[in-house]
């Protein structure tokens, strides 16, 4: 039995060990072996037993800047047992060697057994109602399909014409550009500087790797500005089999960029057959929250926690990070 560090395992006992707990393999080779993603950086830790990978947690990797200076920093993910009853106790061996190994390590989201277990670990900073979810309904079936289920009344009226009432318009604002991809020359909306707090920057690298290149997803971008010298951006991106529920993330310093891109983001997802628009900020983030309500977007119910490693370093993040997204952990391409 040993735990070892992703970059000195057989990449097939990977795919093997996921692959029993039914992934796809085509993602699992995108999320950790694609070759034009972090090469120098270390993707992951495992649990060999007997030969088998039986146990693992991903990692990614991205750059922290925290009391204005900046510094490797990785988010966990896909922190997984093959058999968790017959394993106990190793999941956090797991964790704990991720955490010795990258101290600068942080967790949005994850499973219940997530939720319970980081935050009693003496070795967590939880930062508790750290991301908020806002959804922008684009037709009525989206409000609809919420209340049928809490009520679970019949007939389903979300399915029929009234389910199919425009909540917005296709009218896009004319200084909008669209590009059918993750655009290039991102980099210095998404890894600028935050003037306050603590902010995980992406790099143009990993933009075209998780928007660019997850199999899973269709990528627009909508930007305001001039080629190379975008002053604002949405990217937005659906599941390649629904084209109901999208997904965005936004950067703009200036609340009227971020109106003219919610605008823009409703009305090219309802032309392309959307019902529902969602997107995560931080809590903290209130002149964002403000433009997104204006603009249409509700506030989902369920805030999540941000999990920290205990470490100095990391210290000055005790309120969370400011600019929150669905970039943050694997959020962007969870279905």
């Amino acid at each position: 039995m040993a735990i070892l560090p992703l970059s000195q395992v057989d990449p097939d006992l990977v795919h093997a060990f996921f692959a029993r707990l039914g992934k796809d393999r085509a993602h699992i080779a995108w999320k950790y072996f694609d070759p034009d993603f972090a090469k120098d950086k270390e993707r992951g830790i495992v649990w060999l037993n007997k030969g088998e990978v039986r146990g693992f947690i991903g990692l990614i990797p991205a750059r922290l800047q925290s009391a204005g200076d900046t510094s490797d920093f990785f988010w966990t993910c896909d922190w997984l047992l093959q058999d968790p009853k017959r394993s106990p106790g190793v999941g956090v061996r797991l964790l704990a060697e991720a955490r010795k190994l990258f101290p600068q390590v942080g967790n949005v989201g994850g499973s219940d057994d997530t939720h319970a277990i980081l935050p009693a670990l003496a070795t967590t900073l939880t930062v508790d109602d750290a991301a908020l979810f806002y959804h922008r309904p684009l037709r009525t079936s989206a409000l609809l399909e919420r209340v049928e289920e809490r009520l679970g009344f019949l007939p389903r009226l979300s399915r029929g014409i009234v389910g199919r009432i425009a909540l917005a318009t296709t009218t896009i604002p004319s200084e909008v550009h669209i590009v059918p991809c993750v655009a290039p020359d991102l980099e210095p909306l998404f890894a600028a500087p935050s003037a306050t707090g603590c902010t995980v920057l992406y790099s143009q690298e990993h933009l075209d790797w998780l928007l660019g290149r997850c199999p899973d997803i269709v990528t627009t971008s909508l930007l305001l500005g001039e080629q190379g010298k975008w002053r604002a951006a949405a990217l937005v991106w659906r599941n390649r089999d629904d084209r109901q529920r999208w997904r965005v993330v936004y950067r703009a310093s200036i609340s009227a960029d971020l109106a003219i891109l919610a605008r823009a983001v409703a009305g090219h997802c309802l032309a392309e057959g959307g019902t529902l628009v969602t997107t995560i900020i931080a809590a903290h983030d209130r002149g964002p929250a403000q433009t997104l309500k204006k603009a249409g977007y509700l506030r989902g119910s369920v805030p999540w926690p941000l999990y920290l490693n205990k470490v100095d370093s990391l210290s000055s993040c005790s309120a969370g990070f400011t600019g929150m997204s669905y970039l943050d952990t694997d959020l962007a391409c969870i279905y």
